[in-house]
């Protein structure tokens, strides 16, 4: 696997990552979370209400890209379901996520890019709460997909 990711437009990390057993393997599939920078992260919000006023010290934006090798014989499964998709948290986050499979099938990149307060916006109100709340938590959830992979010529039960 190779990860390119930048934080705040000043942060660049290029690497190579090995993880034998990253993935889970049930019978001829093999699962595995494409969001490798992001899984196991805490969320962010866990408090079921806000008092007081939610202040962001400044703006940040994560772009991440992870490539990832086919394991030999296995290829992406078509009918896995839906990969996840932008969300939209008005004037001031944003997410987008992007799964593309290379032409000849032996790469899959995940692509993920995340800003928040990118329009200013670093103050806001308890009654917005439950709005950031429910915004980082669809991230925490879309960071979570899992990418299913089956083995070359098994069929998919109908």
């Amino acid at each position: 696997m190779r990860s390119l990711v930048t934080y705040a437009a000043t942060a660049l990390a290029v690497f190579g990552l090995s993880a034998p057993g990253y993935g889970q393997r049930t019978g001829s599939r093999l699962f595995l979370q494409p969001a490798v920078v992001q899984r196991g992260a805490e969320a962010m919000f866990t408090a079921s209400a806000r008092q007081y006023h939610i202040y962001f010290p400044y703006a940040w934006s994560e772009d991440d890209t992870v490539t990832i090798e086919m394991p030999e014989g296995y290829e992406v499964e078509a009918d896995a379901g839906p990969a996840p998709s932008a969300l939209n948290g008005g004037s001031a986050a944003a997410y987008t996520p992007k799964i593309t499979v290379s032409p000849d099938a032996r790469r899959v990149t995940y692509s993920r890019a995340f800003a928040f307060g990118y329009k200013g916006n670093l103050l806001f109100q308890p009654a917005d709460y439950q709005a950031i709340k429910s915004f980082f938590g669809a991230v925490d959830r879309a960071d979570g997909y899992t990418l299913t992979l089956r083995r070359r010529g098994v069929a998919t039960a109908q």
